[in-house]
């Protein structure tokens, strides 16, 4: 555990770093063993190399400023790209892609080509006729028939009813074939 001295194992790597910059972290390793204070290197890699190197403290009081800055500004709503891209093309209808570019990076906006293309060419502003619509067919009350076919199918039914009663399908040809040898 670091010492009462310097706070934290990262603050003693910090604190290190303040007076040995170029310092490899195995190497402050070892000089903050050699203080008594035992660190891993992982966390003097971590430390050594992080963008920002700030104390606990210094995070404290920035993180405060932040607040304080945030609450003291007036809130601006924040305007997407797209949104920006209707905006410029609102007041300038018949400007190029090109064109709106160049005027948003005046006015200090910066938004691809390829969103301004996407924006201005999208079907979004021109009408939609929606997905087609097809009218609905009338429900169908049992199997369609063919009106012709009406006399060949009521012969069929006839034949079945005479086929059950002589004892099925087999029975059936059984006999035809009997009257085919009596010919």
């Amino acid at each position: 555990m670091a010492t009462e001295h310097f706070g934290s194992k990262s603050d003693a790597i910090r604190n290190y770093l303040k007076s040995n910059p170029g310092a490899r972290p195995s190497a402050i390793v070892a000089a903050l063993q050699a203080q008594g204070i035992s660190v891993s290197l992982g966390l003097a890699k971590v430390v050594k190399y992080s963008k920002a190197r700030q104390t606990s403290a210094e995070i404290d009081s920035a993180s405060a400023n932040a607040e304080a800055s945030q609450n003291a500004a007036s809130p601006k709503p924040a305007v997407s790209g797209s949104a920006s891209i209707r905006q410029y093309m609102a007041e300038h209808p018949q400007a190029t892609p090109r064109q709106i570019e160049a005027g948003l990076k005046a006015a200090g906006i910066t938004v691809k080509l390829g969103l301004i293309n996407a924006v201005k060419y999208s079907r979004r502003n021109k009408q939609r006729t929606g997905p087609e619509t097809h009218e609905a067919s009338p429900p169908l009350r049992g199997d369609p028939v063919n009106p012709a076919l009406q006399p060949l199918i009521a012969r069929l039914l006839a034949v079945k009813q005479f086929a059950d009663s002589m004892g099925g399908t087999a029975q059936l040809r059984m006999m035809l074939d009997l009257i085919e040898q009596l010919r």
